[in-house]
């Protein structure tokens, strides 16, 4: 007599796409699909992205047991695109949801899990961005099914439109999670006396659990021998968002002094320091296989031009990492580092998670909130705050305090690891 598996547990991933080029995206997507197999072996996760070509899935990246597949569905102007946004709202309100192809499978699922790409719940970065992470939570609530926020920034929301917009979002969700204190209180202050501690609560970045996957022989040989050579291995990530911006940040974050020019004084005052050498880590760019992608955002176009830029008298101390390593295998690469400063939150993360004392260049608050939750919320600093010259000092500053950073760390990441398992746990239980 045959056995009948079990039907999987099917969920929706929204938020974590793995087609943007952006590897701290990629990062959210592999975490939260690694913790549920930790916790069950019952779930097939479907994640939602922009139908692009990729080098390998969330699935083939972790190995093992782990059950994913892809669903197109984005904000588009192509409305005849199964995955249009726009062509599921309507097909909803004409009711005919049972003959589009993506409500279809939509309602199959038992609940969607919403991650904004981490920080995304905001339009600070334009209102396009904004309009298409709501379209994502709209999915889940026009649909009928449960959306549960994972952890995630909330804000900041600079029209009240937006705010009311975000509101609406979170009381509808059946459960809310920040990734910091700072964004719970924000969560909570959307909601007022919608506020359930039982629904509403905080954790860490599901990044923090992020697998550690060594790249090819080849690749790991070189940035291993550049290592060995070292006295001091420092990574440094630089943001294309950024660093191409016409101002700088100046106008768009509000900083006081260009972040180019914030770049390039630490480079140079970074290679002033005896014996240590240089890995500049990318963390947006390519989707793996296109240098071009990643447009104007790509980190690894900014490293460059700043190569180009700061002329190093021996090229031997700076190593640029290959474009298109994964998320993975770009923690692997940070991880050997004995100091990192990063911009894109991310990189950050692969750090701070492997207990490498860990500098911050901020560009919104919730910087300084995921750096709270390891206890070292004084190794980010704020262009928004200070001038150009100030915050090199205190990268330098943090630079040379990294073993005290170092202890530090050594003692809160059982803490997190411990809050971000007990997470899992709960989220398993909120599923249903």
């Amino acid at each position: 007599m045959s056995v009948v598996a079990p039907a999987k547990i099917s969920v929706g991933l929204l938020g974590a796409a793995p087609d943007t080029g952006n590897r701290g995206v990629s990062a959210l997507g592999l975490s939260l699909c690694s913790g549920l197999s930790a916790v069950s072996p019952d779930f097939a996760v479907t994640v939602f992205d922009f139908g692009r070509e990729i080098k390998e899935t969330y699935a083939e990246q972790l190995g093992g047991d782990v059950t994913v597949d892809r669903l197109p569905c984005y904000r588009t102007k192509r409305f005849f695109s199964p995955a249009s946004h726009a062509q599921i709202a309507l097909a909803t309100k004409l009711g005919m949801g049972g003959f589009q192809p993506t409500i279809k499978k939509i309602r199959k699922m038992r609940a969607l899990l919403d991650v904004s790409g981490g920080d995304s719940f905001s339009d600070i970065y334009g209102q396009f961005r904004f309009d298409s992470i709501v379209g994502d939570k709209m999915l889940a609530i026009s649909q009928g099914r449960p959306l549960i926020l994972l952890p995630q920034t909330y804000g900041p929301f600079l029209t009240e439109k937006n705010r009311e917009t975000a509101s609406r979002v979170v009381r509808e969700a059946k459960a809310v999670w920040a990734r910091d204190e700072r964004s719970l209180s924000i969560v909570r202050d959307l909601l007022g006396d919608h506020f359930d501690p039982e629904r509403h609560k905080s954790t860490v970045d599901m990044a923090f659990g992020l697998p550690v996957v060594q790249p090819e022989e080849s690749i790991a040989k070189g940035i291993q021998d550049f290592a060995s050579a070292a006295d001091v291995l420092v990574g440094l990530n630089v943001s294309g968002l950024l660093y191409q911006s016409p101002t700088g940040g100046v106008e768009d974050f509000k900083f006081l002094s260009s972040y180019r020019e914030v770049i390039e004084s630490l480079f140079r005052e970074l290679l002033a320091q005896p014996g240590v050498r240089i890995l500049l880590v990318g963390h947006v760019g390519p989707n793996q296989f296109s240098e071009e992608s990643a447009g104007s955002e790509s980190d690894t176009s900014a490293m460059r031009s700043l190569l180009e830029t700061v002329k190093v008298d021996d090229p031997d101390r700076a190593y640029l990492v290959p474009h298109y390593l994964n998320a993975l295998q770009l923690k692997w690469a940070i991880g050997q580092c004995d100091w990192f400063c990063g911009t894109r939150m991310h990189s950050c993360i692969a750090g701070l998670s492997q207990g490498v004392p860990t500098g911050a260049i901020a560009y919104s608050d919730k910087t300084i909130g995921v750096f709270e939750t390891a206890s070292v919320g004084e190794s980010v600093i704020d262009p928004r705050v200070d001038d150009a010259e100030t915050v090199v000092r205190k990268l330098i500053e943090s630079f040379h305090q990294r073993d005290t950073t170092r202890e530090t760390l050594r003692q809160w990441l059982p803490v997190v690891k411990g809050r971000l398992k007990d997470f899992f746990e709960t989220l398993k239980t909120q599923i249903g």
